[in-house]
């Protein structure tokens, strides 16, 4: 199928998980009270990375260590 000849498709959720090989979620998209907010895991299920859209005010982003503390984000 050429790209010209195909459907665009629309996917719906309240919550998308992106699994590894062995099942483990590393990544999830999802929407929280104040707005969508994309976190990204390591194989513990840590969090490791983060973006978060809020409702009001600016967006945060920021960076986790190995036991899921926030170690660095902006705005503070």
């Amino acid at each position: 199928m050429t790209k010209s000849t195909r459907k665009p498709v629309v996917v719906r959720a309240d919550r998308f998980v992106l699994e590894d090989e062995r099942g483990r979620p590393r990544a999830v998209l999802m929407m929280d009270k104040g707005g969508p907010v994309l976190a990204m895991l390591d194989v513990k299920c840590h969090v490791r990375a983060l973006l978060r859209v809020r409702k009001d005010g600016p967006g945060l982003v920021s960076l986790h260590d190995k036991t899921g503390k926030r170690v660095w984000a902006a705005p503070e």
